[in-house]
């Protein structure tokens, strides 16, 4: 039902990007789409479980999107009519992932520090 919704919201033109959560969780998918968007976002959290869960938890059926101004609300409606749970979590904007969770600071990272990070990752491993 969410992989069909979101699918849907793609094809309506409404959705600017999309990302699964399924490796690495909700901090992965957003500072892959970072790096692809070559753009940052701030995002806003609120918690009652552990924050790497929140983070880094691979819970299947979750997608990061991101919408053109003034669909946001549209898609949100949406996804309530058909019982899908949404939630606003932030914006795109700047040069930098900033992540908070209720209120404190979990991530504060140029996009540039992350691609570097990113593409690195498995050559650093291997030496």
């Amino acid at each position: 039902k969410v992989q069909q919704f979101v699918l849907d919201q793609i094809k309506s033109g409404k959705v600017r990007s999309a990302h699964d959560c399924s490796e690495g969780g909700l901090a992965v998918a957003l500072a892959e789409s970072c790096i692809g968007g070559r753009v940052g976002a701030r995002i806003e959290l609120e918690n009652t479980e552990r924050v790497d869960a929140l983070l880094f938890g691979e819970a299947p059926t979750r997608f990061v999107i991101s919408t053109p101004a003034g669909n946001g609300a549209q898609i949100l409606a949406a996804a309530k009519e058909q019982g899908i749970n949404t939630w606003q979590v932030g914006t795109v904007s700047g040069q930098k992932l900033e992540i908070t969770v209720n209120g404190r600071m979990e991530i504060d990272l140029l996009v540039d520090e992350i691609k570097q990070i990113w593409k690195n990752a498995l050559p650093g491993l291997l030496d």
